[in-house]
């Protein structure tokens, strides 16, 4: 996957919006989050932008405001 660009610890999927953008990651209820996500993470928050484990369809909602 390396060659294809993918990049260790990146989140699932990016939501944007006219608010700006969250980063969103999903995990089972007892999934955890690899020490490379982790740092992603940090960078995004660091950054301004927010970061969401998603571990549930409400969870999802909240997130991008529904």
């Amino acid at each position: 996957m390396k060659g294809m660009g993918v990049v260790a610890g990146v989140a699932d999927m990016l939501y944007l919006s006219p608010l700006g953008m969250i980063a969103l990651e999903f995990k089972t209820e007892t999934g955890r989050q690899s020490a490379s996500q982790k740092e992603w993470q940090r960078q995004i928050e660091s950054a301004g932008y927010q970061y969401v484990i998603i571990r549930s369809l409400q969870d999802f909602l909240t997130a991008i405001g529904k």
